[in-house]
């Protein structure tokens, strides 16, 4: 006969490997998980990458140069759809437009519209652009990056890569087909 509460204490575990640390017992390895601040080098390192604090609704984004020059910029345009109105933004380290740029392209975080919120980072060197924000409860989200196509997003402490558009609650592309589906998506003009 199996102790029950040594039984719970297992399945306590399991899920506290799952959930929280990202570790599957099922399949030897760490699965796609969101949770954690990953680590990365600025000057090095180049690409998006988006965390969540553990167990919170707390989302965060950065667009990085590693070491990119000024005339091999990391350019990421993109959005985060969003079947409720988002609960909070901030941006983070956005520039202003460049005065000396002939026509300048700035970066922004556009959230007029609650639901679809538009970003444009430019980053280059050791700079790093990004947002923060907040989801309510119950809501369906989908990031997609328009610019540049293809890239990979690094996703939680682990770094997984994900290929856009992607649920950022189910970390699967395909779960942002219901969402894309009821919600237009505006291109970035």
């Amino acid at each position: 006969m199996i102790n029950k509460s040594y039984l719970n204490i297992g399945v306590r575990i399991c899920i506290y490997l799952q959930i929280l640390v990202g570790y599957s017992i099922f399949n030897n390895s760490f699965a796609a998980s969101s949770c954690g601040v990953p680590t990365y080098n600025r000057a090095t390192q180049d690409g998006i990458y988006l965390w969540q604090i553990c167990g919170s609704k707390e989302w965060f984004m950065r667009a990085v140069g590693g070491g990119r020059d000024s005339n091999n910029e990391l350019r990421v345009e993109g959005n985060l759809v969003l079947s409720n109105p988002i609960q909070s933004i901030t941006e983070f380290s956005i520039d202003p437009p460049d005065p000396n740029e002939l026509f300048p392209v700035p970066d922004f975080v556009d959230a007029s519209d609650r639901k679809n919120i538009k970003f444009r980072f430019r980053v280059w060197r050791d700079g790093q652009d990004g947002m923060d924000f907040k989801l309510p409860a119950n809501t369906t989200t989908c990031l997609k990056i328009l610019t540049p196509a293809g890239i990979p997003v690094f996703v939680g402490r682990s770094k997984t890569e994900i290929t856009p558009p992607f649920n950022l609650l189910t970390l699967d592309g395909n779960g942002c087909a219901g969402i894309m589906s009821t919600l237009q998506i505006l291109l970035l003009e």
